[in-house]
């Protein structure tokens, strides 16, 4: 699902893919992954970013002061968010 990562410290981000058992070097940008991500961590009251040239890149940025229970909070999301997006 995740295609890669890029950026490091506050500022990063994460392509999403879709996922094919039949040929896994052909990986297409999967948009419809990275909105179910977004809405998941928004509920959550989570902010993240979406871009990218086909809309599957979630960008996260911490505050420079960020706690460490910030920061745990911002990952829970994205990570339940990925879970919903895997069962898509």
């Amino acid at each position: 699902m995740v295609k890669g990562k890029k950026g490091r410290g506050k500022k990063t981000s994460a392509d999403t893919s879709e996922r094919s058992d039949k040929d896994r070097k052909t990986k297409e940008p999967a948009p419809q992954a990275t909105a179910a991500v977004f809405e998941e961590t928004k509920k959550r009251g989570v902010l993240i970013g979406k871009g990218g040239v086909w809309g599957n890149v979630i960008r996260t940025g911490l505050m420079l002061n960020a706690t460490k229970e910030e920061a745990d909070l911002l990952v829970d999301a994205i990570d339940a968010g990925l879970t919903v997006a895997s069962k898509m």
